[in-house]
């Protein structure tokens, strides 16, 4: 169903960051989860050494397991994970 290609929170392992800090819980970014996605706004919901959660604003269609979330301040690369899962809506 259609509804069922939305989701609102992702899981990711193993975080590359590219800035001096890593981001922390509460920080908001836009995340591209594709190389055509245009970008969402997302908050970083938790993170740890091997893993960070976002949480959407809005729930972004197609979310992928094995395809990567990329974290963006402006248009400046920050960090990836690689989605290791997706929580639909319902």
């Amino acid at each position: 169903k259609e509804e069922e290609l939305f989701s609102r929170c992702i899981s990711t392992r193993l975080p590359n960051w590219l800035c001096n800090r890593i981001p922390e819980a509460g920080e908001k970014y836009t995340v591209k989860t594709r190389s055509t996605h245009p970008g969402a706004e997302a908050v970083v919901h938790r993170i740890g050494s091997d893993f960070f959660e976002l949480l959407f604003s809005k729930p972004e269609r197609a979310v992928t397991p094995g395809q990567f979330a990329v974290l963006y301040k402006n248009d400046r690369v920050i960090g990836s994970g690689e989605i290791i899962s997706r929580s639909p809506l319902s």
